[in-house]
């Protein structure tokens, strides 16, 4: 599939998720399970993309279970029962937030980076072509390709034993800033092809299902 389709398809699921009915929203986490399922490499990153919202996961539930008004779901545990409208709410959000999870590991993982800058800096050049628009699809393009590489540090230095956590915090923020301080030698983006007229009925389609969705609401 071409970047840019992915990143539209991307950008679409993104702004109709929120919205969308508990069994629709159901029907998209599956199918995207079934997607990380058929294919393993997207399938990992799936959970990676779990592995890294965790706490923020964790956090929604006891927001929404213990602090949102309403009856309690377990009369037997009193004040400390969870109630029925937080469960409801903490459901739909970690839906929401695990949809997406699943979307951007689906449609994005594999895609090098360099391609998919060359994609946002094709997309901003339609509504308009500046040079903060280009520099911000650089950026992009730039946190995508090195985020693998400081996360792999982070890991490093959390695993490192030596010296105490203030000290290894300073190394690896060191490390960082060391290497971005280098100058690099900037590499062409790689050329994008056309895009094949049948992809654009992706977005397209998920465009019109999401309408219709949000319409029978």
């Amino acid at each position: 599939m071409h970047p840019i389709i992915r990143i539209l398809c991307l950008l679409l699921l993104a702004a109709l998720t929120p919205w969308l009915p508990r069994a629709a929203l159901l029907a998209a986490a599956v199918l995207l399970l079934g997607w990380g399922i058929a294919r393993p490499e997207t399938g990992r990153a799936m959970r990676r993309g779990v592995k890294r919202i965790r706490w923020l996961l964790l956090s929604l539930l006891v927001l929404y279970l213990w602090f949102s008004p309403g009856a309690p779901l377990f009369p037997a545990l009193g004040a400390f029962s969870p109630t029925e409208a937080g469960a409801l709410q903490a459901l739909r959000h970690a839906g929401v937030l695990l949809v997406m999870v699943f979307a951007a590991a689906a449609f994005l993982d594999g895609v090098p980076p360099r391609r998919l800058t060359g994609a946002l800096r094709r997309m901003l050049a339609w509504p308009v072509q500046t040079a903060v628009a280009m520099r911000f699809a650089d950026r992009v393009g730039l946190l995508l390709a090195e985020l693998p590489a400081v996360e792999r540090r982070v890991r490093a230095a959390l695993k490192n034993g030596e010296g105490g956590f203030a000290a290894r915090a300073a190394n690896l923020f060191s490390g960082i800033e060391a290497d971005a301080a280098r100058d690099i030698e900037p590499q062409p983006l790689p050329p994008l092809e056309a895009i094949p007229q049948w992809q654009w009925l992706l977005p397209a389609a998920l465009m019109l299902a999401g309408l219709l969705l949000l319409r029978g609401q």
